[in-house]
């Protein structure tokens, strides 16, 4: 087996703050991000006064912010103050699909494989490997249901930066595959693009306006930020003040 695949990537780079406000970066796998994760949202939805914060940001970087807050008394007082200590997760690898990856991860997200040797054991989502011998070399395949695949080189690459991982993390022939974190993040970021529409231009004044030099028409310069899953957000950016710095809530965004 080539080392790209039996060795385990490291795919997020997180930087940690402890509770005195020090902070330090560490390096986290597909398992240990999947898990740590995990356990935080389920904490959040959970009723404990206690429970963690978790905020996807909304960007194109994909990171992830978990912060967990606690109550501690001030020495020498009856009052207490708030400490937070914060992991924020970015991923080391931009979570920018091409068409074919995003095909493949869309083909592996659908596909079931059974848990089992059998095919009539319970299905799990996902795919599984399939290693075949060509000459003297082993090619790792990914196989999505019965009549689909993805190609040796392309599933290399997805399995690389994080983005597809066996859930018991052996690398075998028949292992399960199936979407990390990271590659649910990156699939949702691909299918929330925005775009700007373009402005009216020049319209037809009304009466209320009142006519212009022009013969009665005005140039409407007003465009506004969509999302392809067709959000529609409804506050107006002028394009012809885009030189300038624009506010957070109209500056083109990922929805």
């Amino acid at each position: 087996m080539p080392e790209s695949i039996t060795a385990v990537p490291f795919v997020y780079r997180v930087t940690v703050t402890t509770l005195d406000q020090t902070a330090y970066c560490q390096q986290w796998t597909t398992a240990h991000a999947d898990a740590f994760v995990n356990r935080a949202v389920q904490a959040a939805n959970g009723s404990s006064p206690r429970r963690p914060q978790v905020d996807p940001d909304t960007r194109a970087g994909g990171a992830i912010t978990i912060t967990r807050r606690r109550a501690v008394f001030i020495p020498g007082t009856d009052h207490t103050r708030i400490e937070a200590r914060r992991w924020r997760l970015e991923p080391i690898t931009a979570p920018r699909l091409t068409a074919r990856q995003y095909e493949d991860l869309r083909e592996v997200r659908a596909s079931t494989t059974p848990t089992g040797s059998r095919p009539d054991t319970p299905q799990r989502p996902g795919g599984r490997l399939r290693f075949t011998p060509v000459g003297r070399r082993i090619e790792q395949r990914i196989v999505c249901g019965h009549f689909s695949s993805i190609a040796p080189a392309a599933a290399r690459r997805l399995i690389c930066n994080g983005w597809l991982w066996p859930p018991g993390g052996r690398v075998e022939d028949g292992a399960p595959v199936a979407l990390t974190m990271a590659g649910r993040i990156a699939l949702a970021l691909a299918d929330h693009t925005t775009s700007t529409t373009s402005p009216n231009g020049y319209i037809k004044a009304s009466d209320r306006i009142g006519r212009d030099s022009t013969g009665g028409r005005v140039y409407d310069g007003i465009s506004y930020p969509v999302c392809s899953c067709g959000h529609f957000q409804h506050q107006p950016c002028e394009r012809r003040t885009s030189r300038r710095p624009r506010p957070a809530a109209t500056r083109p965004r990922r929805s």
